[in-house]
């Protein structure tokens, strides 16, 4: 796939330093593993390795707190989502330390349990459930520090009309799309939807119009060959690069050379 975006080249030159990141419900960290497979990629492929500044992450289960410390030593690693809004927050070891804000994406994949469709009560965004919580813990944290991207994953059940307002409200252009993992390398039949929200100024525009139907293309392409009437393999020209184009735009890349370098202990530049 990374071979279908030779702009990840310009964007990760332009960029210039680590892509900082942090996880909000970390979960199993796939982010992170997704970013350390394009920075093998991109180094492989373009000579041009993408680095990650692994922020902090969040996490309320404790055995998942313990399979992110093992495998990816954050930084910090918050316990609750909903605490991310004022200036410091609580670690999954007790200490009260500072909340970060200094982050290029945030990924995250707040509560779905009020969204599912195996729940027969279901709670909106704004009434008083867990989903709604973690994802105004979010919302909170987003609104303070303004991340240039925010990824956002839940369930299709999910109020994603109103999800992506709320991110407007906020001076990002949103947009989502439904997805199934196994278009995508990954032996597993997951369905979800993914919201995409880049910061911009009024009049600005990074997320192209047809951002659905670019992201299935790549997934296409990825997951099965495709073959002209006489059975011969035929090469498609993939959709995806607008987006790529539109992310690394002259107003993102200045915003991110702007801001400090995080001087945590765990900035990391991959080498494949």
């Amino acid at each position: 796939m990374v071979k279908r975006l030779p702009e990840l080249k310009d964007l990760v030159k332009a960029i210039g330093r680590p892509l900082r990141v942090a996880t909000m419900c970390s979960g199993t960290e796939s982010p992170l593993l997704a970013l350390d497979k394009i920075g093998a990629a991109t180094g492989q492929i373009y000579d041009a390795p993408l680095g990650v500044d692994h922020v902090f992450s969040c996490e309320i289960e404790p055995f998942k707190q313990a399979y992110i410390e093992r495998n990816f030593a954050p930084p910090i690693l918050f316990r609750d989502i909903r605490e991310l809004d004022g200036d410091q927050a609580t670690t999954a070891y007790g200490a009260l330390v500072d909340v970060p804000g200094n982050v290029d994406m945030l990924v995250a994949g707040t509560s779905c349990v009020d969204y599912s469709n195996l729940n027969n009560e279901k709670k909106d965004i704004d009434e008083a459930g867990e989903s709604g919580q973690t994802f105004r813990g979010m919302m909170t944290w987003i609104k303070k520090h303004e991340p240039p991207i925010v990824i956002l994953e839940n369930v299709c059940g999910a109020p994603w009309d109103k999800i992506a307002e709320r991110f407007r409200q906020q001076g990002y252009q949103a947009d989502y799309t439904r997805l199934d993992t196994k278009r995508y390398y990954i032996p597993h039949t997951r369905t979800r939807v993914y919201l995409v929200a880049v910061r911009k100024n009024p009049g600005e525009t990074f997320i192209p119009a047809d951002f659905p139907t670019e992201f299935k293309a790549i997934g296409s392409l990825a997951s099965k060959e495709v073959k002209d009437k006489e059975g011969n393999a035929k090469k498609m020209k993939p959709t995806g690069k607008k987006l790529v184009n539109r992310l690394s735009e002259d107003a993102d890349v200045a915003e991110q050379k702007a801001r400090p370098p995080h001087t945590g202990p765990h900035t990391t530049a991959f080498a494949w």
